[in-house]
Order: C-alpha cells, then sequence, then structure tokens
C-alpha cells in the first residue's frame, strides 16, 4: 500500500468531498472567506474551480452524479 498524497495545499477551511470515477476528478468545496467549488484530476495535475462566489453563501457538502453530469450541494 503506497503512502497518502496530498492533491490540494493552502485549503483554510475544506468541506465536502466527492469523486468522480468516470472523469477521475474529485471535487470539493473551499468554505473560505470567498467560498468556491473546484475540481481536480486524481493525479493532482490539474485543478478548476467552477463556480466561486455568489451564488455561494456557505456551502457544506457536495454530491457529484458522473454518469448524468450534476452537482448537487447544500447551502
Amino acid at each position: 500500500m503506497s503512502e497518502p498524497v496530498s492533491l490540494v495545499d493552502g485549503l483554510l477551511n475544506p468541506r465536502g468531498v466527492s469523486l468522480d470515477w468516470i472523469g477521475q476528478y474529485v471535487y470539493f468545496i473551499d468554505a473560505s472567506t470567498r467560498p468556491s467549488i473546484k475540481m481536480i484530476t486524481f493525479d493532482g495535475s490539474k485543478e478548476k474551480t467552477l463556480i466561486r462566489g455568489a451564488p455561494l453563501e456557505q456551502p457544506w457538502d457536495l454530491v457529484v452524479d458522473p454518469k448524468n453530469c450534476f452537482i448537487f450541494w447544500s447551502d
């Protein structure tokens, strides 16, 4: 078994993690001063911010439906 690897550094308030096993992405919430929903590849090579600021106020958790290409989150 290999050692754990950190994909993302510097998050002040990480929340909600969901895996897209089809596209091989990790989706997560950064609930810092300006909240955002982000995605990163399983190997950590590419990161993208999907939503930042409005309409997010205090996002808490998220779920990804990779078969139907949906992201659901609670705020």
